[in-house]
């Protein structure tokens, strides 16, 4: 009793803010912070913390059509995201994702 759950942070921080240039562009910036935490029941192997930003920048062509351009992870840092512990002749750490774009058209009706 009394021990940390795997794969469970005792601290976590999200941080995201957004900047209306125009009535037509708008940009985004945040940070995801996750502390450090064990990848297995045992306590004996720790995952490191780690710090991911992300952005977005938004234009609207129209009232109804827009389109948004999202980057996550901008800095291409390699972080654990997950662990996965059976034993200990079986475990395995996930990489998290490196830098991602993605281009979105949104469209309301």
């Amino acid at each position: 009793m009394g021990q940390a759950l795997p794969n469970v942070a005792r601290n976590a921080l999200n941080l995201w803010t957004e900047y209306e240039f125009t009535d037509q562009w708008e940009v985004g910036l945040g940070g995801n912070w996750l502390g450090p935490r064990f990848a297995d029941s045992g306590q004996t192997a720790l995952m490191p913390g780690y710090v991911v930003w992300n952005a977005m920048a938004s234009y609207k062509l129209s009232k109804t059509v827009s389109l948004q351009l999202n980057v996550n992870n901008v800095t291409n840092k390699f972080y654990y995201e997950n662990s996965y512990y059976t034993s200990a002749s079986e475990n395995h750490v996930i990489p998290g994702a490196g830098r991602t774009a993605r281009l979105t058209i949104r469209t309301m009706f």
